[in-house]
């Protein structure tokens, strides 16, 4: 089982079908959805096949009630701490008449997720745990609750993976910081802005490397472009076919995996989190197994969700049928 805690948050998504008057009224239509790094990848992870366990935070309010549900419709298991003197995640998305995205987020009550929300019995079963960027991001407390489930899953053999998450956040909050906080992670999942926050490089071969450095398995998000996969060569037991990759004098191989198909995208969020999560899935049922054969397998599989996901609006999978929307 993949065990995941983090962000849930409640995205109102305005959209103004006209010049938006400042001061006045504006015709458009408003619409609500459950979104979230975690949990969107908790969702994704699920539909791909795995059983997920997903922990967060919410507040005793209309929004906190909404998303205590809203994972069950992907069959993801839940756990949550309910906080009745602080207010649930809200994201608020204005689109104006041109199309332009404005964002204002009020993570709320996920700010104050602590060690102690985590239901420890249950992440004691799981196989394999994922954070996400979030996980650190906006308060010591954060930081403090990820290395402690970081060091609690380590000492118990049970894997780990990271996703760094927004570029901008990670300026922030330091990357040399990020790096010591989640030392003890076996894969991580940055994408390109990431990845040259982290090391400081530009060419993502040299990003792969430097990052295989601290992390033994770096899946490195191309987008449109498929992924750049670095691992050790002695977690190799096989090898695969076709494809570019190549071996350093030091064992770390380089595996480039291409993605089949580019659309134009109505919207990526959640994009990435559909990938790792399929990744993730492919790689524990194949028993974690650094192969080219398998870790091609698995970038392929997390290609084809993430297409699944830009072909749609909103960060969650497609709901199965007989749910509708809020």
């Amino acid at each position: 089982m993949i065990f995941v805690y983090g962000d849930i948050i409640l995205d109102m998504l305005v959209h103004a079908s006209e010049p938006i008057m400042y001061g006045s009224d504006s015709p458009g239509s408003i619409d609500f959805q459950g979104g979230g790094s975690a949990a969107n990848f908790a969702s994704w992870a699920s539909w791909a096949g795995s059983k997920v366990h997903f922990a967060g935070k919410v507040g005793s309010d209309v929004p906190g009630s909404y998303l205590q549900g809203d994972l069950d419709r992907w069959g993801v298991e839940t756990s949550f701490a309910v906080d009745p003197l602080k207010k649930s995640g809200k994201i608020l998305v204005l689109v104006d008449g041109r199309g332009e995205r404005t964002m204002i987020t009020d993570r709320g009550v996920n700010l104050d997720f602590r060690f102690e929300d985590i239901p420890l019995d249950i992440l004691k079963k799981s196989s394999h745990l994922h954070l996400t960027g979030y996980s650190l991001f906006g308060s010591w407390t954060l930081v403090e609750t990820a290395e402690k489930a970081i060091a609690f899953a380590s000492e118990r053999g049970i894997s780990i993976s990271i996703d760094p998450s927004s570029y901008a956040l990670l300026e922030d909050f330091g990357p040399v910081d990020f790096l010591d906080a989640v030392a003890g992670c076996d894969i991580i999942f940055p994408n390109l802005d990431e990845g040259r926050s982290l090391t400081g490089r530009n060419d993502p071969e040299d990003m792969v490397r430097l990052l295989g450095e601290k992390i033994p398995l770096v899946v490195l998000k191309l987008g449109p472009h498929g992924c750049l996969i670095g691992f050790r060569e002695s977690l190799s037991t096989g090898g695969g076919h076709g494809g570019k990759n190549e071996t350093d004098e030091g064992g770390f191989r380089l595996l480039r995996v291409g993605s089949s198909r580019v659309i134009d995208s109505p919207d990526s969020t959640g994009a990435g989190d559909a990938f790792a999560a399929s990744f993730l899935t492919a790689y524990i049922t194949g028993g974690k197994s650094c192969t080219e054969t398998g870790l091609r397998a698995a970038a392929e599989s997390a290609s084809m969700t993430a297409l699944e996901c830009v072909r749609k609006h909103g960060g969650r999978p497609p709901l199965p049928s007989g749910f509708g929307e809020f």
